[in-house]
């Protein structure tokens, strides 16, 4: 079978579940991303990949800025051919080591896709419990916890995507610190 664009946007909608207007615009990312590989590895300063975990970190780095939008893990697994945990791990890998290249649109992930619900009472302390749609959005919210030494006390129930929160540490509210919209009263 010929492989061309309208089959490989035909796959990503078919097993990434995207609409065909969708994979025809990540297609493009992931294109334009390549062309910016092959050439940055001929002419540019970056290290090279040492490994394939590196290289998978750097080549999602590339089309999360072609895309200019986060990718979702069952993207990843389409795109790398790669399992369910590897494409976790590939997008953990990414974002610890592109944090400045990924961080605007994962805020957007968080945001989209967390709901929180206000808990707790005077006498078990206030608490906050943010459920997400999204691991990855769980994942980088208590990153964002912990790069603010907000962590302490952050309850993190990745079987259920919850994270379980105090509502305040300090006088820092921790949804305005994640933006992430309050619960109606």
């Amino acid at each position: 079978m010929a492989i061309d664009s309208a089959t490989a946007a035909e796959a990503l909608s078919e097993y990434a579940g995207l609409s065909k207007q969708d994979a025809s615009k990540l297609l493009d990312a992931i294109l334009a991303a390549a062309q910016r590989e092959a050439l940055e590895l001929i002419a540019g300063d970056e290290p090279v990949p040492s490994s394939l975990t590196d290289l998978r970190s750097l080549r999602l780095r590339h089309i999360t800025e072609c895309s200019k939008r986060a990718l979702k893990p069952r993207e990843v697994e389409v795109i790398l051919r790669a399992s369910p945990s590897a494409a976790l791990g590939a997008l953990k890998r990414l974002n610890a080591t592109y944090p400045r290249a990924v961080d605007q649109y994962m805020k957007v992930v968080v945001k989209e896709t967390s709901k929180a619900k206000a808990t707790g009472s005077s006498n078990t302390g206030f608490r906050y419990e943010v459920s997400f749609d999204e691991l990855t959005a769980l994942e980088y919210a208590y990153q964002i916890l912990q790069r603010n030494g907000l962590a302490h006390d952050v309850k993190l129930k990745r079987g259920e995507q919850v994270l379980d929160i105090p509502r305040k540490i300090g006088s820092r509210d921790l949804l305005d610190v994640l933006e992430i919209e309050k619960p109606s009263p």
